[in-house]
């Protein structure tokens, strides 16, 4: 009672603060919430949020929020939260064992993409996501499954005992470093709190002994009507569905006498701590200040005043991210990545964080850069210019975001943060009315003062996080170095990069010599349209209703055309490479400088079998895009200081990486799975040493050329006519050397037979990690595509069932389906699992029993019957996207198949049987090469 006093008094003195401090503009002023959401509160204290969101059709998300989690436990609890999680899908009045999932999975809602809830500290939030609308029993069905969740779980015993096992292998699974570290640095940033000794997951003592009446005992103590709230979003009757709320859910009890759900303090520290959190596995380090402080209290959150703070953090945050940046890309800099930034930590608490990444050896003086920049900002705060910028780029945002459709997720995530937290729930409209009004009166001068204000002397922690093997610094070590800064006279104010070459234009409009559109081909089964241009290049452009424009390319060739190995390091670099350098005239700075404000991208890639280049942009910048696109052919950057500084990186990265288990893990796999080829080097010295900027510049010239042999995909809301007239000019200029290359066939196949390694890990959390890989020649067609991805679904329910549920042997198996057509058509699959080192030989028997009962006999109807209902549903849903699209145009035109074709889709689905799967996982479990491994602790 003592901290809900203490909160309440925090939260008016903040009210108080806040109305001297914003009453010149207005910041005492309520927003408005948004008028499309339902909300009520039921006698028994639920609160509910309703609303109907037609930008997904026929989709509906079904949220149970509960402001309850880890932080309600006592020490004999701890992970009890997480394991209540666990089993609200075990069993509940109205859904019996697994009914819940198999119940939903007959509707194609699949367990895990649809069907999930996530515990922290302060919540726990169950959700079912893109249930189809269509059927109003399926929507009874999940107002069913949120009452039962929110007072009726089963919890019977057996139930319980059998999940231990599950919980047991994900706290296995997610033993990393980074969480062995993470629990070392809370201990001393959280120190006097709760926040200190809870990890969510829990102890493996508590997990293995605890009883099951007193998981019973806490899910009634705090899993209750008044603490939680009801989210729904979709496309559907939005009062018929509150109705059906309020006589669902009001009959639910309501605890007697509900104990105050305690508000979670962090002590004051008033001299700086410091943490030194080190681990075996870890491969980089990192260092830095955290300073804590008071958050803005819930009851002052739907202010004015509250919107408009965020936006200057953002401003601030924004501004301090292009400084990092500008920084670390000069070739002396010390580090890898920093940040300084202000943000959430905890409920009810920010914090200013100084974070940054040393390059190997060079502690100190990155952690005096960072240190530096963090001071020039204290001092001398932003310029005009930056917070131009800023603003520019985030009112672009605001103008593309408003065409945008939102999807349900995202409403349920606002709706989310405003039960829990208090935070704005604005309309769409309303979000875009006030943030450009807002906008507009903030000064540089008020962001500028947030980081004399954020690097406060109280509540500072000190972080060290890194590598056992190596040396860090220590408390005194950093507080030197920070006061030395502090005092230093050498600092100057940051100057704004505007160099003269940013005056001129991105592109001389006299530079292009343009080329016709020659031929018009209509592809009206796609509603698109192709053109030729006089130099051969061939455009595709389909028109949506998105206004967010795609482009995409191929070019058959890719690194298959070189037989010299010695290039392929360069090959597989250089596109990303090259493009880090800038283009045409313009450095990395000059272009991003150039290009604020302008929501556009372009990328180049580089693959074993083709090259592209495309990007995205919204409508207003489609003109850009295809001059980003023109100069990534015509006029690439290549920059000696820049491939130095990239270079340089990789020889520390991979000095740091090697020997590391998850290095040897990746490195393994690549060579096993190609079967030692020399055309998928290891990555090591001698593969960094064949990189040279020569070699790239070969590379990036040879196939980053020749429009005749390009391929160009557009999409997106733009008239056809304008949409050809920048294919003319910018297309339509490149060059053409008319050479229509063919992809190389290089033999490099997997092993024949069955392959079996084992390779020991010096992990310090005993675990294995298996994989398995199934690969087959077999012609690739509409119809096997679709037999692979009902059987990978089929193998997905079956491992989950016996594998994860009956055995309790592992958190999850992760199975990837793959085809490909060169260098000759084959399907694979891989399945990749951790598990206790001594069940791993038992448990890979089980993945290989359940292919060879599938290759025996036909799967049952049930389970065929769900796969299919998931995969209808998901293909409708992608209907909807353009990259959905986008990928059919490439289909056509790389395979020659059209994937929406009712013959290659529709009329397939409606004949097969569960017979035709067995036929195919006969052909591909039977006859095909197999590769066993096995990573293990030592």
């Amino acid at each position: 009672m003592k901290k809900i006093i203490a909160y309440i008094c925090i939260c008016l003195a903040s009210l108080t603060a806040a109305r001297a401090q914003s009453a010149a503009v207005g910041g005492q002023e309520t927003l408005p919430v948004d008028s499309a959401v339902l909300i009520g509160r039921l006698p028994n204290g639920i609160t509910y949020y309703i609303r109907h969101n037609g930008d997904q059709p026929r989709r509906a998300g079904f949220y149970l929020i509960r402001n309850a989690g880890s932080l309600l436990e006592t020490d004999e609890q701890n992970g009890l939260a997480h394991f209540l999680e666990h089993m609200a899908f075990q069993g509940t009045k109205h859904f019996p064992g697994k009914g819940i999932i198999s119940g939903l999975e007959k509707h194609g809602v699949a367990f895990g993409s649809n069907i999930n809830a996530y515990t922290s500290h302060n919540e726990t939030v169950y959700q079912l996501t893109d249930v189809p609308t269509q059927s109003e029993s399926l929507l009874d069905t999940c107002l069913l499954i949120l009452h039962d969740w929110s007072y009726y779980l089963s919890l019977e015993e057996k139930e319980i005992d059998a999940e231990r096992k599950v919980i047991v292998e994900e706290w296995r699974t997610r033993r990393t470093s980074t969480v062995r570290m993470q629990e070392k640095t809370n201990q001393v940033l959280y120190q006097g709190s709760r926040y200190a000794d809870r990890d969510v997951i829990g102890t493996l003592d508590v997990i293995q002994h605890f009883a099951p009446q007193a998981l019973r005992d806490f899910y009634h103590r705090w899993y209750r009507t008044d603490l939680e709230a009801i989210a729904i979003v979709g496309d559907f009757d939005a009062r018929r569905m509150e109705e059906k709320v309020k006589k669902l859910f009001t009959a639910i009890p309501a605890v007697k006498n509900p104990e105050p759900r305690p508000f979670f303090s962090i002590p004051d520290n008033d001299t700086p701590r410091y943490v030194l959190a080190t681990d075996n596995e870890a491969a980089r380090s990192s260092l830095g200040l955290s300073i804590r402080m008071n958050d803005t209290p819930a009851c002052e959150r739907n202010r004015v005043a509250y919107l408009r703070e965020s936006l200057i953090i953002s401003f601030f945050n924004s501004m301090m991210r292009t400084r990092i940046a500008e920084l670390a890309r000069r070739p002396d800099t010390p580090f890898r990545h920093a940040e300084i930034a202000y943000g959430d930590l905890v409920r009810g608490y920010c914090a200013y964080n100084v974070n940054v990444s040393p390059r190997p050896g060079q502690e100190a003086a990155a952690w005096e850069a960072a240190m530096t920049e963090n001071e020039r900002v204290k001092r001398y705060g932003f310029t005009p210019e930056e917070l131009e910028r800023a603003k520019k780029d985030m009112l672009t945002a605001l103008e593309n975001g408003r065409r945008k459709g939102k999807a349900n997720s995202r409403y349920a995530q606002e709706i989310q943060a405003h039960f829990l937290e208090g935070r704005p729930l604005l309309s769409p409209s309303d979000y875009y009315r006030w943030v450009k009004r807002l906008v507009a009166d903030i000064t540089v001068e008020e962001v500028s003062v947030r980081a004399k204000k954020w690097n406060s002397p109280k509540n500072r922690t000190l972080l060290v996080v890194g590598s056992a093997k190596e040396k860090h610094l220590s408390h005194e070590d950093m507080a030197g170095i920070m006061e030395r800064v502090e005092h230093s006279s050498q600092i100057r104010p940051y100057a704004v990069n505007t160099p003269s070459g940013v005056q001129r234009k991105l592109l001389d409009d006299a530079e292009l010599q343009g080329g016709q559109i020659v031929k018009v081909r209509s592809l009206e089964r796609f509603g698109a349209v192709e053109w030729t241009l006089q130099n051969g290049a061939r455009v595709v452009f389909r028109h949506s209703a998105s206004n967010k424009i795609l482009v995409s390319s191929y070019s058959n060739g890719g690194t298959s055309v070189y037989e010299d190995i010695d290039l392929l390091p360069a090959a597989e670099n250089a596109a990303t490479m090259v493009s880090s350098f800038g283009v045409g005239d313009f450095t990395p700075d000059e272009l991003r400088t150039l290009l604020t404000g302008k929501r556009v991208g372009c990328k180049v890639n580089i693959t074993p079998w083709d090259e592209a280049i495309g990007g995205s942009s919204v409508a207003e910048d489609f003109e850009t895009l295809m001059q980003l696109i023109y100069l990534r052919f015509e006029k690439p950057r290549f920059d000696e200081a820049l491939f130095a500084t990239l270079m340089q990186r990789n020889y520390a990265a991979l000095q740091q990486y090697a020997g590391q288990p998850q290095t040897v893990m990746k490195d393994s796999l690549q060579q096993i799975l190609h079967n030692y080829s020399s055309r998928f080097p290891a990555f090591n010295k001698a593969y960094l040493d064949k990189i040279t900027l020569e070699r790239l510049k070969y590379v990036y010239s040879d196939r980053i050329k020749d429009a005749s042999d390009f391929v160009f995909f557009i999409m997106g809301n733009l008239k056809e006519e304008n949409a050809r007239q920048m294919v003319e000019k910018y297309i339509g200029s490149l060059r053409s050397e008319h050479r229509k290359e063919k992809r190389t066939l290089h033999r490099e196949l997997p092993a024949k037979g069955k392959v079996v390694k084992n390779v020991r890990l010096n992990w310090e959390t005993p675990k294995a990690t298996v994989v398995t890989n199934f690969s087959t020649k077999l012609k690739n067609t509409p119809y096997h595509n679709i037999c692979q991805s009902l059987l990978r679904g089929i193998l997905q329910l079956r491992y989950t069932e016996n594998i994860r549920e009956k055995e309790g042997g592992t958190y999850g198996i992760n199975i990837n389906a793959t085809s490909s057509r060169l260098p000759e058509s084959r399907y694979s699959f891989t399945m990749i699992f951790d598990c206790a080192p001594e069940r791993e030989a038992h448990l890979k028997s089980l993945v290989h029993a359940e292919t060879e009962r599938l290759a025996e006999e036909a799967p049952g109807q049930d389970e065929f019957a769900k796969v299919v209902a998931n995969l209808r549903k998901n293909d409708e849903q992608s209907r909807n996207s353009d990259a959905y699209w986008m990928a059919v145009l490439a289909a056509y035109y790389t395979e020659g198949i059209d994937i929406t074709a009712p013959e290659n889709f529709d009329r397939i689905l409606e004949r097969l049987t569960p017979a035709d799967i067995h036929k195919f996982a006969k052909k591909m479990f039977k006859e095909s090469y197999v590769i066993d491994l096995t990573f293990q602790s030592k």
